[in-house]
């Protein structure tokens, strides 16, 4: 917060989340799970994820802040940040959107050990994207 809004009393973390925060979600929604290395947006979620950790900084007991760090660590390969992340949120926010973050990072980390190297799978935003796709043909 800057010194002037500190005075005044003025809390911008709804701005913060409600902008900042939710582009980059809207970008990590759209990426593979990992995103591959050769991912032009890849280092977009990388940046999405340290600018999330300097938020958290600011504003620990925001649960969307930590569900948030948990998505896009999972595109990152972060798995095990990811659950850690996730649990946090949980704790904070004990809400359906909070526990199913902790199950998609669960989910995740244990693809991870069984994943053969370099494969990836889509995010759920496109296979949902897929379905409904695929049910509009038949």
């Amino acid at each position: 917060m800057d010194e002037p809004a500190r005075r005044a009393g003025v809390d911008r973390s709804d701005e913060i989340i409600g902008g900042i925060v939710v582009d980059i979600l809207k970008i990590a929604s759209k990426c593979l799970i990992p995103t591959g290395a050769d991912d032009p947006r890849k280092p977009t979620l990388e940046s999405g994820a340290r600018i999330l950790a300097a938020i958290r900084q600011l504003h620990p007991a925001e649960g969307m802040l930590w569900f948030g760090s948990s998505m896009v660590a999972r595109r990152i390969g972060a798995t095990g940040e990811a659950l850690q992340f996730a649990q946090h949120a949980y704790q904070i926010d004990p809400s359906w959107k909070a526990a199913v973050g902790v199950a998609n990072a669960l989910r995740d980390a244990q693809a991870s050990t069984r994943r053969p190297s370099g494969s990836r799978r889509r995010s759920s935003t496109t296979l949902r994207t897929s379905a409904r796709t695929s049910t509009a043909a038949t």
